[in-house]
């Protein structure tokens, strides 16, 4: 049996959203998503949906079989490099959100490239695997005086996620970050096992912050969550 849903004229993509997501206060925003594996992935496909006006998504890989299960990419996908695989998930889901693909590693010297020149609002979402690339990212988005900074981090079942309003003011989130071959404190990359489950609840929670944010309030700076327990933190 089909149902058939009634939508009148005056809903649209936020009807259901607009208390949460100020409508207002979104048209204004861009996104640099850099890397769209497991986590970005998921940043992109949610920020689209949720009707962000514009994207830059930044990945130098390509989709590999192993990414179908944890990253949620296609079989036709497959040798397609990752930002043209995400472009075209983003266009279906919304046709109106501008667009720009970089088939590159981050670099700080591309960051005002990245960046959009017509929106007031710049958010950075740093979804790579290594310690030493988020530095790289944060200190490039810190002097770039972006207005709105997120990580997220997993390993299979557990995951970490930081929102950062303000980066230039900030001094917590360098703390957080640790050489990737100091083995007293971190073993293995940060994606050596991961799930898509975590991935979107990863990206999940970095979308409520952003979301409070948007709304004035104080997102969770540092949660700490392990599914198999159930402990936040």
């Amino acid at each position: 049996m089909t149902t058939k849903v009634s939508v009148t004229k005056s809903e649209g993509r936020d009807a259901r959203q607009k208390s949460l997501i100020p409508p207002d206060k979104l048209a204004e925003c861009h996104a640099v998503v850099v890397g769209v594996g497991a986590v970005g992935r998921q940043v992109a496909i949610q920020l689209a949906s949720m009707g962000l006006p514009s994207l830059s998504l930044i990945d130098f890989d390509d989709v590999e079989e192993a990414n179908m299960g944890p990253q949620g990419y296609s079989p036709k996908e497959i040798g397609e490099p990752k930002v043209n695989a995400v472009h075209g998930t983003v266009a279906w889901l919304n046709p109106d959100c501008e667009v720009r693909i970089y088939n590159e590693r981050f670099k700080r010297s591309e960051m005002t490239d990245y960046l959009s020149s017509n929106k007031k609002t710049q958010l950075v979402f740093c979804c790579v695997d290594s310690m030493e690339s988020r530095m790289l990212v944060w200190e490039t988005a810190k002097a770039a005086n972006v207005d709105f900074f997120a990580d997220a981090r997993m390993a299979g079942e557990v995951l970490n996620t930081l929102v950062i309003p303000t980066p230039a003011k900030d001094v917590y989130y360098e703390t957080t970050l640790f050489p990737d071959n100091d083995p007293g404190i971190h073993a293995g990359s940060c994606t050596t096992k991961s799930t898509i489950y975590t991935a979107s609840i990863a990206a999940g929670l970095l979308m409520v912050g952003f979301a409070l944010w948007l709304r004035g309030g104080v997102p969770a700076r540092d949660t700490n969550f392990n599914l198999v327990t159930m402990e936040i933190g």
